[in-house]
């Protein structure tokens, strides 16, 4: 929609609900569109170079269990998003073009809690992949999650202060580490249209 609209700057692939398992097609149209691709796994990331992606952040599960639903947990150890820290190392050897990191740790975040944390670990593993690899990232996907209420008892959380808890976190650890100064991306994502509509469906079968 994007492309047809004519917004190709700062367009990105996310390795979101289908960006686990890009196509050829799928990664050659991004590279033509010069989309910001988020790498999913080491086949992946030789397939992206392959197709002409000229800029990419490699998508890292830091095995953090958010507090939602098991179904949207997205960081967790065994996700299928995402590599773990070892792999991402080796992915950072093999190509340091890489331009950043990125990181989802779920879905329907009601408080900062896991986020921030997610802030610290990032930070944390951007030290030990300068301290091993030299690479620092010039860019950071600290993904999003932040919920929207589905039940009048749902907490309502504000946008403004999940986003300025979580940045000014990410940038108190960054200066801990003593990490050159990085792009920072976050994904509000349904917290800012989730109130635009509904979803009505009809029921069809009936099992008792």
């Amino acid at each position: 929609t994007a492309v047809v609209g004519g917004h190709n700057e700062g367009l990105v692939g996310w390795g979101g609900r289908k960006g686990n398992n890009k196509s050829d097609a799928e990664l050659g149209a991004a590279a033509a569109a010069g989309a910001l691709v988020a790498i999913d796994s080491l086949e992946e990331l030789d397939r992206a170079r392959a197709a002409g992606i000229e800029r990419a952040i490699l998508r890292i599960t830091p095995g953090i269990d958010a507090d939602t639903h098991e179904a949207i947990r997205t960081a967790h150890h065994g996700s299928k998003f995402g590599v773990p820290p070892e792999v991402a190392l080796e992915a950072i050897r093999r190509a340091p073009w890489l331009e950043g990191l990125h990181t989802h740790i779920g879905s329907q975040l009601f408080d900062a809690g896991a986020a921030l944390m997610t802030a610290d670990w990032i930070a944390a593993f951007a030290a030990r992949a300068r301290n091993e690899t030299g690479w620092t990232p010039r860019t950071i996907d600290i993904g999003g999650g932040l919920g929207v209420a589905t039940a009048p008892e749902d907490p309502r959380p504000s946008i403004g202060e999940f986003v300025g808890a979580v940045a000014a976190e990410l940038e108190r650890a960054w200066g801990e580490h003593d990490l050159p100064p990085v792009a920072v991306m976050m994904e509000p994502g349904r917290s800012l249209v989730g109130r635009a509509g509904v979803t009505l469906y009809s029921v069809g079968t009936v099992k008792q």
